[in-house]
């Protein structure tokens, strides 16, 4: 059976962050950033100045505990022409 392109790799890519934060909601766990540490852009600000945190063991996903209590999630992808996708996920209140 021949195989069929359905998708170039920056669609899946998306489709990848999907299903991770689909998971990460089922699962409330936050899991490790693989290949970590690795460099920087320097350009970059300093990640402890910037509220950024880079898990590097599985952590648990907690909501803010500012506002409605409940987990949301942002997916920005970007491909190597500069365009850029973006989602936004929220915890059901069913599951809050």
């Amino acid at each position: 059976m021949p195989l069929i392109h359905f998708f170039d790799i920056t669609q899946a890519s998306g489709i990848t962050s999907i299903i991770k934060v689909v998971m990460m909601l089922r699962e409330l766990q936050i899991p490790p950033q693989p290949n970590w540490p690795f460099k920087f852009n320097p350009k970059f600000p300093p990640l402890a100045t910037s509220n950024v945190k880079i898990s590097t063991k599985i952590s648990t996903l907690r909501a803010s505990l500012k506002g409605d209590k409940r987990i949301k999630m942002l997916v920005n992808s970007f491909d190597a022409s500069v365009s850029s996708t973006r989602g936004a996920w929220e915890q059901s209140s069913y599951l809050a």
